[in-house]
């Protein structure tokens, strides 16, 4: 069996939690912890993965995007690319304060750009992709999607679907004319509602936040997974004593085992327990009488500044004086008198001080899109 493209865990640190546990005396801080495994293989039947992923940091939070390409062997594979290169971009790139209105520019973005590229080349005429991505902010998570690639969440041993398919078999269901049973086979089921490519309904795209809590296991996948692998299986593999990046592997093992029929990606994200740091903390001016003792320094030093620059730069009326008379006696008369020249008074210029600057406590560079 041809092994998965594998991208083993890696701990990253979220957006630190200040919780002030004494008024200007300590805090503490709470982090939270994200381990991240990722895998993806083109299945046994077709010969190009269009599936994209990619795991990326910004100054919103950690961003976790997967996109299914459509369109062929050219314009599947480029639509997945675009899809997440352009999300990723406008994600980082965001000067909004909103995670929601963050994400869905970001997708509005990706699904314009996807749309212009088809309409400039004949070639890629009906080029589109599905996307689904999460954000994480500290204890929340921000999600959106288009398609019918999906976002589970594991908690307490509960598998739990966060998103719901823009399928044709989806409206189905929704409407009672068929069941989850009776969708498996239904010969349309991979029909969809939506995608990026110009079929997105910005009116129906909406962003889902979420509360997370240590031992959340978010799973992202593309519906080479879902298709084939039910999710009894799914949550089997998940709540085993497997590492995180074997549960990954399993996964796509299990699709491959049940017949590989499409391209499979998964994205895994487990929240651990936060590192707890406690620090002190002192208000720089507290409302005590330390304001007024910090008042009284800065106008001393200002005096004593200004006094020190007119002793400098200021001349004394001696001098002033004494250099007046030589101008009025006649050269001829008076011997020429030796004056002694003041040095300049050197003024030591103090070097700036270095600054240490705390690393992060753990940092990695973003990973690309991949795709095989």
């Amino acid at each position: 069996m041809t092994q998965a493209t594998l991208h083993n865990e890696s701990p990253v640190t979220l957006v630190k939690t200040l919780n002030v546990t004494s008024q200007n005396k300590r805090v503490t801080i709470a982090i939270p912890r994200l381990r991240v495994a990722q895998a993806s293989h083109p299945g046994l039947v077709r010969t190009n993965n269009e599936d994209s992923f990619g795991w990326f940091s910004s100054r919103a939070g950690e961003l976790l995007v997967v996109a299914d390409g459509m369109g062929g062997h050219v314009g599947g594979d480029l639509a997945g690319k675009i899809a997440v290169d352009v999300f990723q971009r406008r994600v980082k790139a965001a000067n909004l304060e909103d995670p929601s209105l963050i994400l869905r520019e970001a997708l509005l973005a990706a699904d314009q750009e996807v749309t212009r590229k088809a309409t400039e080349d004949p070639n890629l005429e009906g080029m589109g992709s599905t996307l689904v991505a999460i954000l994480f902010s500290g204890y929340l998570a921000f999600v959106i999607h288009a398609g019918d690639s999906r976002l589970y969440r594991l908690r307490n041993g509960v598998l739990e679907l966060l998103t719901k398919d823009h399928s044709y078999v989806q409206e189905l269901i929704d409407s009672g004319q068929l069941t989850p049973k009776e969708a498996k086979n239904f010969e349309l089921r991979n029909v969809i509602t939506q995608s990026l490519g110009g079929n997105v309904d910005s009116q129906s795209i909406f962003v889902k936040s979420l509360n997370c809590q240590p031992g959340d296991l978010f799973l992202l996948c593309s519906d080479g997974l879902t298709e084939p692998v039910s999710e009894d299986l799914v949550k089997s593999i998940l709540t085993s004593k497997a590492s995180i990046q074997a549960k990954a592997q399993n996964l796509v093992a299990a699709a491959l085992k049940a017949g590989g029929p499409d391209n499979v990606t998964v994205q895994l994200a487990q929240i651990d327990e936060p590192k707890v740091d406690s620090t002190d903390f002192f208000d720089p001016i507290p409302d005590s009488p330390r304001r007024f003792w910090l008042i009284g320094l800065i106008i001393f030093l200002a005096i004593l500044f200004g006094l020190g620059w007119l002793y400098v730069f200021h001349p004394s009326k001696e001098s002033t004086s004494d250099q007046t008379d030589k101008n009025l006696s006649p050269p001829s008369v008076s011997e020429p008198t030796n004056q002694s020249v003041s040095e300049p008074v050197n003024q030591s210029v103090s070097e700036p001080k270095n600054q240490s600057v705390s690393e992060p406590i753990e940092t990695r560079p973003d990973q690309s899109p991949a795709t095989n």
